[in-house]
């Protein structure tokens, strides 16, 4: 599994959790689980506040609360952090799938797209009037990435987006400008989203996962006649998470090793990039 994972069990974040510094009540987890300079980062929707904790895999599996509140006020359903590669600075998204579902208070702050940097503290939005925005994933270079979006009490509104959209990204707050639309999905909504080494696009989406290329344009799609909700790069392939199965599919292309970012990122000066995607997609969960 590559430095981007995305595949975590409550069981198993129970077991990381062991014995530590925090006690946490029942909850839900985001499907995102990924190390971080070697330590973990789940994001959980709690009874308390939703919070971003670092949890160190090895004993003593102790934890950190990295972020709970945005000026004072609840997240509803922190989902689906993402590194932006060259940097520590996490991006990451805050839907209403808690409040929706009946586990989080009224909501107190749209759903938007975040910027925060854990060895600095501070937290910004960076783009904003989603739908309820979603996945996040980097391209290679960190000049892309893609954040969507879902509802989930509602009845499937073929009305609404289920588009891949495209932005710049300000070099120096890298905050995202200048939407215009990537790609639409023909099947369902795009869900979790990866990016190879070569800049192809996967999305979960209603029949299994779609792959666009850099330009575009729908080059294949791994067909398991199933929503897929999540996608992961391994060392043997593409793991691809449906409704209830796991399917391995043999491929040459690579995820990003964040790993090998986080090393040249010591000798790295230049801008972390300029381009940046997101999606939005049908008023239905996608979790």
């Amino acid at each position: 599994m590559n430095l981007l994972g995305k595949l975590v069990t409550y069981s198993m974040v129970i077991d990381i959790l062991g014995d530590s510094n925090l006690s946490l009540p029942l909850y839900n987890l985001a499907p995102t689980l990924f190390p971080f300079f070697r330590h973990a980062i789940p994001n959980v929707h709690l009874a308390v506040p939703p919070l971003i904790v670092l949890v160190n895999p090895n004993p003593p599996f102790n934890t950190t609360v990295l972020l709970d509140n945005f000026y004072g006020r609840q997240f509803s359903s922190l989902n689906d952090i993402k590194v932006l590669p060259g940097t520590d600075i996490l991006f990451f998204t805050d839907p209403t799938y808690g409040w929706l579902f009946d586990f989080r208070l009224e909501l107190m702050i749209p759903s938007q797209v975040y910027r925060f940097d854990p060895s600095t503290g501070p937290v910004q939005v960076v783009a904003d009037q989603f739908v309820h925005p979603n996945g996040i994933a980097f391209t290679p270079d960190g000049r892309m990435t893609d954040t969507g979006a879902a509802n989930g009490l509602m009845p499937n509104n073929q009305t609404l987006p289920a588009t891949i959209y495209q932005y710049d990204v300000d070099p120096v707050t890298q905050s995202f400008t200048n939407r215009r639309v990537f790609a639409y999905s023909d099947t369902g909504i795009p869900d979790g989203i990866q990016l190879d080494m070569n800049g192809n696009v996967y999305s979960g989406c209603g029949d299994g996962t779609h792959v666009w290329n850099s330009q575009s344009t729908l080059i294949g799609k791994f067909f398991i006649n199933s929503t897929s909700a999540e996608m992961i790069f391994t060392k043997s392939g593409l793991l691809i998470l449906a409704e209830e199965l796991v399917y391995l599919v043999n491929v040459q292309a690579h995820g990003i090793d964040l790993e090998g970012w986080f090393h040249e990122r010591l000798q790295r000066t230049e801008s972390p990039g300029t381009w940046i995607l997101a999606y939005l997609h049908h008023d239905i969960v996608c979790i």
